[in-house]
């Protein structure tokens, strides 16, 4: 799906952290939201997901409407990924627009910071 990628470890005797914290360039997370965005094809036209799974992972969770296969739903198509320290992936289908947002905030941004993000991002769908 693109260039070298980095592996990163969380110790060195070669255990992973799998339940969070991608390392990714900026560039690398705008390609994840066109891949989402362009359901599970790769920009050659190489199938990746099976058909119809990035609908259904975009869909609300039973019990939790809010969520997905691990997407943020926004309301109106609009889905994310958001980070834990500010870095963000926005995906608009309807208005054909991908946000990705780098950050390495000191501290988890509060549910206010994130919901300005989202606001700011949902104001770019309504130009």
């Amino acid at each position: 799906m693109g260039e070298g990628a980095n592996w990163l470890l969380d110790s060195e005797d070669g255990s992973e952290l799998g339940g969070c914290c991608i390392s990714a360039t900026l560039r690398d997370y705008a390609r994840i939201g066109l891949f989402a965005m362009n359901d599970g094809v790769l920009a050659d036209g190489t199938e990746v997901l099976p058909e119809g799974w990035m609908q259904e992972s975009t869909e609300p969770s039973k019990g939790f409407g809010a969520y997905g296969y691990l997407w943020w739903l926004y309301g109106d198509g609009q889905y994310g990924a958001p980070g834990v320290y500010g870095q963000r992936i926005f995906i608009d289908p309807a208005s054909n627009l991908i946000i990705a947002a780098q950050s390495n905030t000191p501290n988890i941004p509060t549910p206010y910071a994130a919901q300005a993000h989202l606001c700011l991002y949902q104001a770019y769908t309504d130009t």
